[in-house]
């Protein structure tokens, strides 16, 4: 699990660089940068939940699809 999350750091650093501030680089500087700790979590764990909601939602529409 450590791997694949290194891998999105270095792929948000590549995409978006200094240009184009995407969500992981966000959460990364509200950390490092603005030492913004109660921030940084606070996007991480809403984005977090946003993906659970989103996941389940997927989840719930391909179980309706599927032929009994």
């Amino acid at each position: 699990m450590f791997v694949p999350s290194i891998a999105m750091f270095a792929i948000t650093d590549l995409m978006g660089g200094a240009r184009v501030p995407l969500i992981g680089n966000v959460i990364q500087n509200q950390f490092l940068q603005a030492r913004d700790w109660p921030f940084g979590a606070a996007l991480g764990m809403v984005f977090m939940g946003l993906f659970a909601v989103t996941y389940a939602l997927v989840l719930r529409f391909r179980e309706r699809e599927e032929p009994a």
